[in-house]
């Protein structure tokens, strides 16, 4: 089991700092509200919240911690394993959620209505 030896909430930059004693990443708060654990969240794991901040991280036991986002969500409870997870995947997840955003992008080009008379 992968426990971190410290959490640090940059509640200013929205992140959150996670150290072992052989790495550190940074998990945005937009990710880890995205991959909630939850039952409520199951079906929404793809939805990205780029706005949502993170206003307390509190640990469950030895196992876990549990994130209260500014959106009123907290009932995910991230294992420490989970955690470990998130931080090696974010950056190829986050990557694939840009490209799908672009793709879903459509710009539609509005012509003024001509003046009538």
């Amino acid at each position: 089991k992968m426990q971190p030896q410290k959490i640090i909430l940059h509640k200013k930059s929205a992140n959150l700092e996670v150290i072992y004693a052989d790495n550190e990443f940074t998990l945005a708060a937009g990710y880890l509200r995205m991959k909630s654990p939850s039952a409520d969240n199951k079906d929404k794991t793809n939805i990205y919240h780029p706005k949502v901040a993170i206003e307390q991280v509190t640990s469950v036991g030895n196992y876990a911690m549990q994130i209260q986002f500014s959106d009123g969500h907290n009932t995910g409870i991230y294992s420490w394993d989970y955690v470990r997870l998130l931080c090696i995947t974010q950056k190829s997840e986050m990557a694939k959620i840009k490209t799908t955003q672009k793709q879903d992008t459509q710009i539609l080009r509005v012509q003024p209505a001509p003046n009538k008379k």
